[in-house]
């Protein structure tokens, strides 16, 4: 197998390709023109595709039919509309994000690129994620390994600037694009790099700039000169010449940006017959600037943010390193500069991530299959466990291997270029040898091993050393990944497999047991539903990624309640999902992979979450009335309001197979659940944090009775606290506290003299909370005389007859702090049978 090396990045308004060749990396130009950047613009115009510069200047003359800054549409089901002779042809934003690879592979003359490395913002979800790995293979690659893009922006500055790191450090790469920002938290030593943590926004660009420009800026003054007044309104709805419009006056605002980023004014010549406007307009820095402004307090709130959660303040930080071409604006920098950090724009902020992701490449091994000829290579018959760095910083490094129990035979390591051979030397299972290695370069080694009779046993050619050259310990989880359980409470709750952070590939086997039966056959279902989003928010609020629908009809058996069910949940290093389920009961084996690379929407699923988002709402209205917080009692109306509404489009949109009305419905019921999770969250938490703090202090009064393994226990429960405590997760302290308070109860009931308190609450009571009241006083008085002769085994006895005696009604556990929060379930809920 050989490695990647070829790096790519996709851009929102332009895109690049990069090599990676004896450790340095070639950013690569187009045979036509010999430009580095190519525009992520395409065109349609008679009957001819036109990718790039071509594409883009169609814009003056043909804005219909030209497409840009798709990217920001990936993993939606929009499509693009493109009209021809033939008719109106549907484009989606991965059909044209493969033009644009496509393109990109034509930089590369007489070369057939089996593999890429593409970059993605960190924020992109996984949606968006495949859906970018689909343009991949649209264009012809059969491997597309994923890579964020401020980790490739580090590695480009790691790798190109000529760094004496002896102590650790903390960077900021701020990542300002054409279409996203992100900003990500780096930790670095001589040897190490590793992205910390990230947080960026898929809609903050330089696109955003340039149509705040048009709004404060341009539109207005043309508005004057033609006396157009309602200039703008046209202009946003697309109508007619105005939609040509729109698109001339965007490339030529973001021409004025540029041109206004070295220069403090600049005239834009507009051109328009359509609409008979020929006309200049002198524009000045300091209006670019008034568009700039509130975009970069985005971006700031992000950067504070980022820091903030990670306990860090400017002080803490050694530098802050710029990519994207919005960072060319001399406004951003100065304002960087102001927060008292050093910021440092020493790599080029358009081909930073190009570079980054060819020296990723570069390290990264295809996939077998890719591009391999099996006839170039020994058949090996013995296994091999290799271990060795593939960065290193010495001239020379340790190469370490085991073959199969038993074996003996002999080894030969050679260094592609011919620098280092060891010769045919003998070994026993084991061995390790010290290579040589040539400085600031990949070094490619190749590992021959012959058994007794010198024959060939083993072989690969897979062993790559980078020489002075930074890696990146892996890929982070931007989102936490969790599974829908359902709960007491008659609703649905998130579980986290994966949190936030982590580092990818991962792997997880939960063991979970079904909550209701389901049986062979019947028309019920098991759900398997896997999110993206955030731990202990409403299930409704967050982006599905893998949903399994199991149906009665699709069982081998029946499913009983309280039967175990084992799920194991794979992703991998570019956020593909794996999920498999074995039913130990039936023995049934369900697998299914999630690459999905546009949003699917369940409209039944819609409704039900809609329908425990009003049981809530019916709760919360009621008692913030009652309470008089009547301006938080009309924020809940509002939002029962918008969803009735929602829900009237989701029946109207039943039927619709066509549109993408569904997408936006399920967008729009997302943001409301989020905001009613906003509103409730916080109070749940405290509520069921004190409920917590309580179970603990009654443990800690009854401490003396508990056993060695019931402390154990309870010491678990403890050491975990603070995390506990501090994951804003209600489900997660709640399923803690239930386990305390059991706890409790079987400490509490080992105490003999425990009976004694039970049997004066129970003695105490009114007789209307019995349902018998039979022989009541008898057992009272046999009770009183139990407690005088201490005789707990005989008042064990009449405790438990008097209990049974009490009315179920009166037997629930009541708490007035909570009772508000049991609520009626009035509306049909979803179940996922798994508990």
């Amino acid at each position: 197998m050989k490695n990647i090396d070829f790096g790519i990045d996709l851009g929102t308004t332009n895109s690049g390709i990069g090599r990676y060749e004896n450790g340095k990396v070639q950013v690569l130009k187009n045979p036509v023109g010999l430009g580095e950047i190519l525009p992520s613009v395409v065109s349609f115009y008679r009957g001819r595709t036109l990718v790039g510069n071509k594409a883009r200047e169609q814009y003056l003359t043909n804005a219909g039919n030209v497409f840009g800054a798709f990217k920001r549409k990936m993993g939606t089901a929009e499509n693009y509309a493109v009209t021809s002779a033939e008719g109106v042809t549907q484009l989606s934003p991965v059909d044209l994000s493969a033009y644009i690879l496509k393109e990109l592979k034509n930089y590369v003359p007489g070369t057939s690129i089996e593999a890429a490395v593409i970059t993605i913002p960190a924020s992109f979800d996984t949606i968006q994620s495949n859906a970018t790995k689909q343009a991949g293979y649209q264009a012809g690659f059969k491997e597309v390994v994923l890579l964020q893009e401020p980790i490739a922006a580090c590695l480009a500055y790691a790798n190109l600037s000529n760094l004496n790191i002896e102590d650790e450090q903390k960077w900021l790469v701020y990542d300002f694009g054409g279409g996203t920002f992100d900003v990500a938290l780096v930790y670095i030593n001589k040897r190490e790099l590793r992205v910390l943590d990230n947080r960026g926004n898929n809609f903050l660009g330089g696109v955003d700039i340039d149509h705040a420009f048009l709004a404060g800026t341009v539109v207005p003054k043309l508005s004057t000169i033609t006396g157009d007044s309602d200039m703008w309104n046209k202009l946003v709805s697309k109508d007619g010449a105005y939609e040509k419009l729109w698109y001339y006056l965007g490339y030529k605002a973001e021409e004025a940006k540029k041109e206004l980023s070295v220069s403090q004014t600049t005239w834009m010549e507009i051109d328009f017959p359509e609409l008979e406007i020929l006309t200049d307009i002198e524009l000045s820095r300091d209006a670019i600037n008034s568009a700039v402004k509130p975009k970069y307090k985005e971006s700031e709130k992000f950067v504070i943010e980022l820091l903030a959660e990670n306990n860090l303040t400017f002080k803490d930080i050694e530098r802050v390193i710029l990519v994207g071409g919005t960072t060319y604006i001399p406004f951003i920098k100065d304002a960087l500069r102001g927060l008292g950090v050093k910021v440092d724009d020493s790599i080029d902020p358009t081909t930073a991530v190009i570079t980054g992701a060819a020296y990723f490449a570069g390290a990264h091994q295809q996939s077998e299959g890719v591009d391999d000829n099996p006839a170039a290579h020994v058949v090996n018959k013995i296994d091999v466990k290799l271990s060795y760095e593939t960065y290193s910083n010495d001239l020379e490094e340790l190469i370490a291997f085991k073959a199969t129990d038993g074996f003996a035979g002999h080894y030969r390591i050679t260094r592609a270029d011919g620098g280092f051979d060891t010769g045919l030397l003998q070994f026993n299972q084991t061995a390790n040898e010290f290579v040589t290695l040539l400085p600031k370069a990949k070094n490619n080694f190749k590992l021959s091993i012959y058994n007794n009779g010198q024959q060939p046993v083993f072989e690969t050619t897979a062993i790559t050393i980078s020489h002075g050259l930074y890696g990146v310990a892996g890929q982070l989880l931007p989102e936490d990944i969790c599974i829908e359980l359902d709960s007491k409470e008659d609703n649905t709750y998130l579980e986290v497999i994966f949190k936030r952070n982590n580092i990818l590939p991962l792997s997880k086997t939960l063991y979970k047991t079904f909550s209701r039966s389901i049986i062979k056959n019947s028309t019920d279902k098991l759900i398997i539903n896997v999110v993206e989003g955030k731990s202990g928010t409403l299930p409704g609020s967050n982006l599905s990624i893998g949903y399994i629908a199991i149906e009665g009809s699709d069982l081998q058996g029946d499913l009983i309640q309280g039967t175990d069910v084992e799920i194991q949940l794979d992703i991998d290093e570019s956020r593909g999902l794996k999920v498999d389920v074995y039913i130990p009961s039936t023995g049934q084996q369900i697998s299914q992979s999630f690459h999905i690379s546009a949003k699917e929407v369940n409209l039944e699923k819609m409704l039900l979450d809609i329908a425990a988002a009003e049981n809530t709402l019916d709760a919360e209205i009621a008692e913030s009335s009652k309470s008089e917080a009547y301006e938080l009692s009309a924020m809940f109306q509002r939002i029962k309001e918008e969803l009735q509404l929602l829900k009237q489009k989701i029946h109207e949109t039943k039927n619709d197979k066509v549109t993408e009305e569904r997408y936006r419905l399920d967008d729009t019921k997302r943001k409301l659940l989020s905001e009613l999770d906003s509103l409730t969250r916080s109070r749940d938490v405290f509520m069921a944090t004190s409920l917590y703090k309580k179970e603990k202090e009654r443990y800690l009064a009854q401490e003396k009775y508990a056993t060695a393994v019931q402390k154990a226990a309870l010491k678990k429960i403890f050491d975990g606290e603070k995390e506990l405590l501090q994951s804003g997760d209600k489900h997660l302290i709640k399923r803690a506290t239930q386990e305390l308070e059991s706890l409790n109860d079987k400490i509490f009931l080992q105490n003999d003299e425990a009976f004694i308190s039970l049997f004066w609450q129970l003695n105490s009571l009114p007789e209307f909370y019995y349902a018998d009241i039979s022989n009541l006083a008898e057992l009272s008085e046999a009770g009183q005389k139990a407690i005088e002769k201490r005789d707990y085994l005989n008042l064990k006895h009449i405790v438990t007859v008097m209990f049974n005696k009490v009315d179920d009604v009166y037997k629930v556990r009541r708490n007035s702090d909570n009772e508000h929060f049991q609520h009626m379930q009035k509306n049909p809920t979803f179940k996922t049978g798994l508990s």
